[in-house]
């Protein structure tokens, strides 16, 4: 689409008019060509505008992503250490639980429990050894006589409830 001067031109012999219509052609393709450029610089810049805008979004999408991803990995492990904690109490607990019934079995494997069980549910005694039974004192039963009153049931209610006494 370029446009080439005639010979006689390029020879030097050309007329005006001739070299006007050519220089209106060449303004008219420059000026053609510069407003197509301008559209294409402008389109340019839209395109890197845009992909400015688009990166800028990208990295803030990003951006909310990893932080979420952290916070949720924070919670989980806050919750983790909760439930360690919490099992290392129940550990010691355990353990507590543990030494007083090794202690408990220690002690009923002992002679002296074996001993003391033969004596109180048995009554054997060791060889040279006197039982002594305390045997509680009997105590009369002392039994309480009810009074009944034989007085009609309308009397009853009117004492109650107007608290004449006989």
């Amino acid at each position: 689409m370029g446009i080439e001067p005639t010979t006689s031109c390029l020879k030097g012999n050309c007329s005006t008019t001739e070299l006007r219509a050519q220089t209106s052609t060449k303004r008219k393709y420059y000026s053609e060509f510069s407003f197509t450029r301008q559209r294409e610089n402008k389109l340019c810049y839209n395109i890197f505008m845009n992909s400015k805008l688009l990166w800028r979004i990208l990295i803030l999408f990003v951006a909310v992503f990893l932080i979420f991803s952290l916070g949720k990995n924070l919670y989980q492990n806050w919750k983790i250490n909760q439930e360690v904690e919490k099992l290392k109490v129940e550990i010691s607990e355990l353990r507590k639980a543990n030494d007083t019934f090794t202690e408990k079995l220690l002690y009923y494997q002992s002679q002296s429990f074996r001993e003391k069980i033969a004596r109180e549910r048995f009554g054997l005694q060791k060889p040279g050894e006197e039982v002594v039974v305390i045997v509680p004192e009997a105590r009369p039963k002392v039994v309480e006589e009810k009074t009944i009153d034989k007085s009609p049931n309308y009397l009853k209610w009117w004492n109650y409830f107007f608290g004449v006494d006989k």
